[in-house]
């Protein structure tokens, strides 16, 4: 009876009309966010980009040891392997952005049991398959602006126990990467145990524009990070920024200060671990500005 009664006076017509309005809403509310953040990421500083302003941004991934852990490398022997510390055993679920042609990494996390969620916008799959992986045809994309992309917190959002601090991230998306951080809030951020990310472009740094959005990203990530590894991309050289030599892409682990103490800082970044991502050419010499002491 109830039912007749509702469609007599057309109600389901009236709900399906407010529940369209409300994905509307939600829609536009969406777009706005994003829109309102994408304004917000360029802070733009008074003045040029100083030397200081560069060794501090450095300062703050030079690597520090780690009382009671040692490091591994896990995948290729040159590009394609990632540098995290021997900790595995907590980790639910490992995300991995930027796969490319190379899951050696992702199939050593895959061989330890560790599912591993998939992000790639340029490739159809990854080029070995494995039980542990789930594809996803999409770009990480903090603004937005790729069709189709997904904003990494969102991602965080969807996996494991939100009250854990049980994920590990590999990162490696071509320059989004500074955005995404950037922006990445830290309740969300600091869920992961480990992040290993391959930072982009340093040349890039001598624009103040530029130069602020890079600052926020590595600042956020040290509100509840610290960093224990470093090591210099050789498929390009150094950038001279400001009389400062920095790669124009280096590798940077970060490990969660909440579950690591943080040892002395390591006086030399290179370690025996370490290995040129182009077998072909000698591996880049890393030291000031990534030094401490």
């Amino acid at each position: 009876m109830l039912g007749l009664l509702r469609r007599a006076i057309g109600i389901p017509k009236l709900e399906a009309s407010i529940r369209e309005s409300h994905r509307s809403l939600a829609s536009l509310l969406e777009e706005k966010k994003a829109k309102s953040f994408a304004q917000s990421m360029p802070l733009i500083l008074s003045g040029e980009v100083s030397q200081d302003d560069l060794l501090h941004l450095c300062g703050l991934m030079a690597p520090a040891g780690v009382e009671g852990f040692r490091k591994i490398r896990l995948g290729n022997a040159h590009d394609g392997g990632y540098i995290f510390l021997d900790d595995f055993q907590e980790i639910s679920q490992v995300i991995s952005c930027g796969i490319s042609n190379d899951v050696t990494c992702d199939l050593a996390f895959a061989e330890l049991g560790k599912p591993v969620v998939q992000f790639d916008h340029t490739v159809d799959g990854p080029p070995v398959p494995h039980p542990k992986f789930q594809f996803r045809k999409q770009a990480i994309d903090a603004l937005g602006t790729i069709p189709g992309s997904v904003r990494l917190w969102d991602v965080v959002s969807e996996v494991g126990d939100p009250a854990r601090t049980d994920l590990l991230l590999k990162i490696d998306i071509d320059g989004d990467e500074w955005t995404t951080f950037a922006g990445f809030p830290v309740d969300s951020l600091k869920r992961f145990r480990q992040i290993s990310c391959e930072f982009h472009w340093s040349s890039k740094l001598a624009d103040p524009e530029h130069f602020a959005l890079c600052l926020r990203a590595v600042e956020n990530i040290r509100k509840s990070f610290f960093p224990v590894h470093v090591h210099a991309n050789n498929f390009v050289g150094f950038a001279n920024v400001m009389g400062v030599p920095i790669p124009e892409v280096f590798e940077v682990t970060f490990v969660n200060a909440s579950i690591y103490r943080a040892g002395k800082a390591q006086k030399e970044p290179r370690s025996e671990l370490d290995s040129p991502n182009n077998p072909d050419a000698p591996d880049l010499y890393l030291g000031s500005p990534f030094r401490v002491g």
